[in-house]
């Protein structure tokens, strides 16, 4: 519901805080709440200076990238420059809201989807040569409850044991 001066000033602020916050850390990824994600955010976000990562679409299992192009349909002679943010897909098959919340799934089931989730991309990734990711989301009220923490703790244990699993976080990607 918000105009797009206040989308991207809101986007803007939210970014300066976290920098204050982190002592001068820019946050390096972005992931608009509430799944609000408009069809300016990318834009916003690439403005608002610092972000590398945008976790916003809900898509494939492959990163992608999106490029701006800076003066495009402008009439002034300026060189045209791009900006561009890897957008690394978001998964709401791993996302423990959607799991646990919404499907109803215990905490071993909801540790067993996930682990069956990335045994699977893995297996298809080491057949096709094509590296895939998956985002795990997860909110401290619901994975982080000691009964899904548990079991989520010994399933990544199990796959952090599996040779074709690489873990990196959104920077690293």
């Amino acid at each position: 519901g918000l105009s797009n001066e206040e989308e991207c000033s809101s986007i803007t602020m939210c970014l300066d805080r976290l920098q204050t916050a982190f002592k001068g850390d820019r946050p390096k990824t972005w992931l608009t709440p509430g799944f609000s994600v408009t069809s300016l955010t990318p834009r916003c976000v690439m403005e608002a200076g610092g972000v590398e990562t945008l976790l916003d679409f809900v898509d494939d299992d492959v990163p992608f990238q999106l490029i701006r192009r800076r003066g495009e349909g402008t009439t002034d002679d300026t060189e045209e420059q791009q900006q561009s943010i890897i957008c690394i897909p978001y998964s709401m098959e791993t996302n423990d809201f959607s799991l646990i919340l919404t499907r109803n799934l215990s905490p071993r089931e909801y540790a067993a989807a996930i682990e069956s989730h990335i045994l699977q991309l893995a297996k298809e990734s080491s057949e096709s040569g094509i590296p895939s990711v998956v985002c795990i989301g997860m909110h401290t009220f619901v994975a982080g409850t000691p009964a899904a923490a548990n079991e989520l703790d010994k399933v990544l244990n199990r796959l952090k044991l599996q040779q074709n699993i690489t873990w990196a976080t959104a920077r690293e990607v």
